[in-house]
């Protein structure tokens, strides 16, 4: 991988997109053996994390395509993609909106664990130039919890969602 600025920032905008869905996704099925948490809601939160994670691919390619608006000529696109294999990767996380797909929830998490990959890699080369700077180690740690937060919200809204498509459908059946 290139370690010019651009593909810095294109790897950490990967990073925002990407990386926390693992954790989510082990949270919520640790959230399993929890007694106090009724299993119809764990169940929902399963059944809703691959909606998320293809939200957040749309997600990253509408920010893409803003990136490059208005300018969409296939220079542009072949100059800003620094890392080519891990945004086609990150796009493909659109396909968990396709039924097939999205039934399987290890898919998802297995597909995920290609950019967190590099997402550990990045921090392991941080944490050992931290004796320099600490910056990079910081920032890494911040677009993690970024990611963290943006797949916590996407589930939240997903599920609120869920939970009132539920109230209006038993609602309509009375």
């Amino acid at each position: 991988m290139d370690n010019t600025f651009f593909a810095y920032l294109q790897q950490l905008e990967l990073f925002v997109f990407f990386s926390g869905y693992p954790l989510i996704c082990l949270l919520i099925n640790s959230l399993g053996t929890v007694s106090f948490i009724p299993s119809n809601h764990i169940t929902r939160l399963k059944l809703l994390l691959p909606y998320t994670y293809a939200l957040a691919g749309v997600l990253f390619l509408g920010f893409e395509l803003k990136n490059l608006y208005p300018d969409l000529s296939i220079e542009k696109i072949a100059e800003r993609m620094q890392h080519p294999f891990l945004v086609i990767w990150a796009l493909l996380s659109m396909v968990f909106w396709i039924p097939f797909f999205r039934k399987r929830l290890l898919v998802s998490f297995l597909h995920s664990l290609i950019v967190f990959t590099v997402f550990v890699n990045e921090l392991i080369h941080a944490k050992q130039a931290m004796m320099e700077d600490n910056s990079r180690f910081l920032n890494s740690m911040r677009v993690y919890t970024i990611s963290i937060l943006l797949y916590a919200i996407l589930l939240f809204i997903f599920y609120l969602f869920s939970l009132a498509k539920d109230h209006f459908s038993a609602k309509s059946a009375r």
